[in-house]
This record gives structure tokens, C-alpha cells and sequence, in this order.
């Protein structure tokens, strides 16, 4: 069937665009509302399972564990099998995982079922974004597309806060799981009535040596932060994870620079701008999770708030995100990605510097509010920079490759960034001999400075580093073939 790109109805099989970017868009929200659900059903989950505090963390970590460590080989299935059958695929996965989370009747089985959700996530994540970029081919149009889309995992996050505490509060923990499992058994059936299944797939060596050595990578070093959060930074155990997955990492590299048909070609980083914006796409989900976290622990904790009244705090969570993704968009077509991502981490920096002031007596709206909203506005412009970026310039054929890396990133930024920021609050709150409320909000503080220095610092970096080199790489030849218009396009939104 021949592809209309009319304006007003450029999906294809009769479905209008936006019909195809709204369902598109509820996949990659779904999948981050998964990570975040856990957040302040945790309680009532431990409770009716018997879990430690370390067997809640695992539940909630086991699904950015088998996300992160199988997104890439997720990447690599669905340009093989085809997109749209990829991402049917995945979320049939993600439901049955869902629903086995909703019948879990112990720790060992819902830990089996959050790793079946991050599975499915894996192949369904690469496939959705690919399916994007088909449906908007046009520079501008992509551009707009992709700044929403860099801001959805935020926006997913604040609906399972919501979802947690609604359910938790009114009926069970439960229900939180089975509303997942019905919504994408929903969108999965939709898919092939809305969504074109886009390039053909193409046959391709499997690389399972390269799939397997990612894989373990990105779970040993996942493991070794999120263990940190029990375990000092300079235990053996820690060490050993940090240690052997750089070093599986270091193979995996020299694995795909002698493979003929590589999971992660090496042609994909050859660009400094993207490698440099896969590094800033890492800093938004750093900001969101820990916000997510640490102030839940404070409302709760310290203010002694009830997990509805937490989950209704964090309304504008998303809202704000979602506002700054909306305005990413435009920035980059205005003052181009480098100074719109500068801008959008220097809010970010603002708005944590803001959240480290909380005291044990903090107003919500005169301290948590301010930097809650201007930390999520600056992620939504400093994501959709990132991911306008990082999807530039990208050959169709390795589209959904390019969707695994940038969900790579944003995923083993929020999990790694948590454990390092956690792993700092339960020291500092550890060494003080103040009241228990007083010292754990002594800890939060202290994680929210380092953020705020961080993101500060990274704001310069991103300003040169996204800088266009695709004059250079036109004279040396080493464009991908496929949508050179498009970082064109940016290029001269750069200029101006």
C-alpha cells in the first residue's frame, strides 16, 4: 500500500498521523509508568508478600534490570521481524508479565513477572520509536514528534504515582498490575488496526556473542549501583559488578568492530554530537527518579503524609514535563539543541538547588512545588534536545538499532543516577545524630546539591558538544544513507 504523507493524513492504512503518534505514545508512557508504580505501592506490596526492604528494591529495580539489559537485543529483533510485529510482540509480553505481577502470590514470583515486563519493554520501546521516525519523515514534523517523545518516560512516571496511590488507596496494589496488563493487551490489539508496520524487516545475522556480552554489561553495572544502595561503593561485591561489566563492555566493543553484521554498529557513534547527546539523554530520567524517589520517601517519612496525598503531590510532576517537552521542540527550531539543552539542564540545576532547602518544616508550595516544576520543565527541554539529536541523520535500516541506544541511556541514567544519589543520602543521614526525620531529610538535601552541581557542569558540556559537526562528516564521506535532510535541517535551525 502506498505511503500518504498528505498533511493532514500522513499514517498510513487509512489512520490519521496523530492517531498513530497518540497510540505510539501510550506505549513508551506505559512503559515508564512500570518503572515508577512500585514507588508508592511499596508499603502495602511488602506487606502483603512478606518482602525485606532490599527484596522492594529488587522488585522495583528487576524491571530497569531486564529493560536495560534486553533493549538492545530488542533493537536488533525488531528491525529483523519487522517493527510492528516487534512491538505487538512486546507488549503481549509486557501484559502477560503485568498480569503475572497482579496474581504475584510471593517475592520469587513477582520478581519473575517484573523481569518478563522489562523484557517485553525491551522489544517493544526500540519498535515504537522506529515506527515513529516512519511516520514522520519530515524534518520539522520529526523534530516535533521526537521532543514529545523524549519527555513521555516523565510523563508515564508521574501516572504510575498516580495509579499507585489511587489503587492502593481504594482498592489494592494489585489493581495498579491488572490495569497495566488490560491497557496493553488494549494497545496491542489497536496497533495493526492504526499503526503501519513501516520498513520490512531485514535479514540479519543474529549476533547473539555481541547481544549477550551488551546484555551482561548493562546488567552487572545496573546491579552493582542499585547494590550500592545496600552496600558501600568500596564493597567487594560492588566493585566486582563495576569491574566485570566494564570489562564485558570493553569486549563487546571490540566483539562488534569485527562482526559483519553487528547489534550496535559502530557507524551509529561515529557522530560526536549524538555520542554527546546520549549522555545528556542520561541526566533527565537522573532528575526524575530521583525527585520521584526521594521526595516520596520525605512526604511520607518525614511530613507523614498518606500515600494518596504523596501520589497527589506529585500531579504536576508530569504536567510540568510534558510542558517542557512541548517546548523543547520549538527551541531547538529557534536557538538550536546546543543552547536548548544548556537551558533545559540549567533548570534542572535550578530546580534541584531549590528541592535541597527542604527542612523537616518545608511548605510544599513555597519550597517542594517551585523546584519539583522547574527540574521537570528543564528535563522535558533538555530530553527533547537529547532525543532530537541522538535520532538524527539515522539510516531506516537502523532505526530501531538507534531507539534501543537512546532508550539504553535514559534508562541506565535514572536507574544508575538514583543508586549513586540514594547510596549519598543514606550516608549522610547515617552519620548524623539528629532525630530520624531531621537526618533523613539531611540526606535528601545532600542528594539534591549533587544533582544540581552535576546538571550544572553538564550544561556548558552540552552547549559544545552538541554543536553540528555534519560538515565534517559530509566531507569525509561517512554519512549513514536515509534522512541527511533532516540533520540539515537542524543544522540550519542551529545557525539561526
Amino acid at each position: 500500500m502506498p505511503v500518504d504523507r498528505s498533511p493532514g493524513r500522513a499514517g498510513l492504512g487509512g489512520a490519521p498521523r496523530w492517531r498513530a503518534f497518540a497510540l505510539l505514545a501510550l506505549v513508551q508512557a506505559t512503559l515508564s509508568t512500570a518503572a515508577s508504580v512500585t514507588a508508592i505501592t511499596g508499603p502495602d506490596l511488602a506487606q502483603d508478600l512478606s518482602l525485606s526492604s532490599s527484596g522492594l528494591v529488587w522488585a522495583s529495580t528487576s524491571y530497569l534490570l531486564a529493560f536495560a539489559g534486553f533493549v538492545l537485543l530488542g533493537g536488533r529483533i525488531a528491525d529483523a521481524v519487522g517493527w510492528r510485529p516487534a512491538l505487538v510482540a512486546g507488549m503481549t509480553l509486557f501484559a502477560a508479565g503485568s498480569l503475572g505481577a497482579a496474581l504475584a502470590a510471593g517475592p520469587a514470583s513477582l520478581l519473575l513477572s517484573r523481569l518478563v515486563q522489562g523484557a517485553g519493554a525491551a522489544v517493544a520501546a526500540p519498535a515504537a520509536m522506529a515506527l515513529l521516525g516512519a511516520r514522520f519523515p519530515e524534518p520539522r514534523s520529526r523534530r516535533r514528534a521526537m521532543a514529545v517523545w523524549g519527555g513521555l518516560p516523565g510523563v508515564g512516571a508521574g501516572a504510575g504515582l498516580l495509579l499507585g496511590g489511587v489503587c492502593s488507596t481504594w482498592v489494592s496494589w494489585r489493581w495498579s498490575f491488572a490495569l497495566l496488563s488490560v491497557l496493553t493487551l488494549l494497545v496491542a490489539v489497536a496497533v495493526p488496526r492504526v499503526v503501519h508496520s513501516g520498513a520490512p524487516g531485514r535479514r540479519a545475522a543474529p549476533d547473539l556473542l555481541g547481544a549477550l556480552l551488551v546484555s551482561a554489561s548493562i546488567g552487572l553495572i545496573t546491579y552493582g549501583a542499585v547494590a550500592a544502595g545496600d552496600h558501600a561503593w568500596t564493597s567487594p561485591l560492588v566493585a566486582l559488578c563495576f569491574v566485570a561489566g566494564a570489562t564485558l563492555l570493553v569486549l563487546f566493543g571490540l566483539v562488534e568492530s569485527r562482526t559483519r553484521d553487528p547489534i550496535l554498529p559502530p557507524a551509529i557513534l561515529r557522530q560526536r554530537r549524538r555520542r554527546v547527546a546520549l549522555i545528556v539523554a542520561m541526566l533527565p530520567p537522573t532528575a526524575g527518579t530521583s525527585i520521584a524517589f526521594l521526595l516520596s520517601l520525605y512526604f511520607g517519612q518525614v511530613l507523614g503524609w498518606s500515600v494518596l496525598g504523596t501520589s497527589l503531590a506529585f500531579v504536576p510532576y508530569p504536567v510540568a514535563l510534558a510542558v517542557g517537552s512541548l517546548f523543547g521542540g520549538p527551541s531547538v527550531a529557534r536557538v538550536g539543541a546546543p543552547k536548548a539543552a544548556a537551558l533545559g539542564l540549567v533548570l534542572m540545576a535550578t530546580g534541584m538547588a531549590s528541592l535541597s532547602l527542604i527542612t523537616v518544616e518545608s511548605s510544599y508550595l513555597g519550597t517542594v512545588l517551585p523546584g519539583l516544576v522547574l527540574a521537570q520543565v528543564g528535563a522535558g527541554i533538555a530530553g527533547a534536545a537529547a532525543v532530537i539529536v541522538a535520532t538524527d541523520d539515522v539510516d531506516p535500516a537502523q532505526a530501531a538499532n538507534v531507539g534501543g541506544l537512546v532508550n539504553t541511556a535514559m534508562l541506565t541514567g535514572g536507574t544508575v543516577g538514583l543508586a549513586i544519589l540514594t547510596s549519598l543520602a543514606r550516608a549522610r543521614s547515617g552519620s548524623l545524630v539528629d532525630t530520624a526525620a531531621s537526618s533523613a531529610t539531611e540526606g535528601y538535601s545532600l542528594a539534591f546539591r549533587v544533582a544540581a552541581v552535576t546538571f550544572a557542569l553538564a550544561a556548558p558540556v552540552a552547549a559544545l558538544g552538541l554543536r553540528s559537526d555534519s560538515h565534517r562528516s559530509a566531507r569525509l564521506g561517512d554519512h549513514p544513507r536515509g534522512l541527511l535532510p533532516a540533520a540539515e535541517a537542524t543544522t540550519e535551525a542551529e545557525r539561526g
